[in-house]
Parts: structure tokens; sequence; C-alpha cells
């Protein structure tokens, strides 16, 4: 099944972040791909299913991505939405877009 979601500029991610309890998922597992496309705040998508169950399905998830297009970050997204959270969203451009509006990408991790 295939659900739309909804795709948000960085700035408004950006916004969201800062001015409500919304939770940042880098669509990769733990791992490489992670550790190379994380931004602070950020939790992997393991962590993310690992937690799911204790996440309120009516709070906001946005979801980011290195891909062109969205596409793992499109696809962790539709599944959320399946499961029952009302609000997730992706950023549009992703990783790169987030970069570009000045988001911190320069993690090194502890």
């Amino acid at each position: 099944m295939i659900t739309m979601v909804e795709r948000i500029r960085p700035e408004a991610a950006r916004d969201d972040l800062q001015l409500s309890d919304a939770l940042l998922v880098c669509a990769y597992g733990d791992g490489a791909k992670f550790e190379k496309n994380v931004i602070p705040g950020a939790i992997s998508l393991d962590e993310f299913h690992g937690k799911e169950a204790l996440i309120p399905k009516d709070r906001e998830v946005i979801f980011y991505c290195a891909c062109p297009h969205e596409a793992s970050a499109t696809h962790a997204a539709e599944e959320a939405k399946v499961k029952g959270f009302v609000h997730a969203k992706v950023v549009a451009g992703g990783f790169n877009a987030m970069q570009a509006a000045g988001f911190d990408t320069d993690f090194t991790g502890t």
C-alpha cells in the first residue's frame, strides 16, 4: 500500500524541530550510511523502529535521506504512515538541501 506523504522544505523542518517536539529521523539504519548523513539530533531508522511503540502516533516525524528524490525517506515515511504516524513527513531535497539551508551537518559523533 502506497501512502502519500507530505514533503516540507528544510526551513520548515527546522522551524518544526525548534518549535515543537518533532522527531528527526535519518532514513538509514545504524551504520556507515547513517554516520555519513547524520544531522545532530537525528536518530537512525533502526533506532526509530526500536522506539516506535513508545512514540505517540500524533507526533510529527520528519524523515530525510541523501537519495536523489528522497527515495529512502519517502519509503520510511510511507511505512510510518501505514503504522499510524499521521504526521510523517519528508524533507524535500534531503540531506543536501538541509546542508544548503544551514543545518549542522558537521557531526563527528561521540
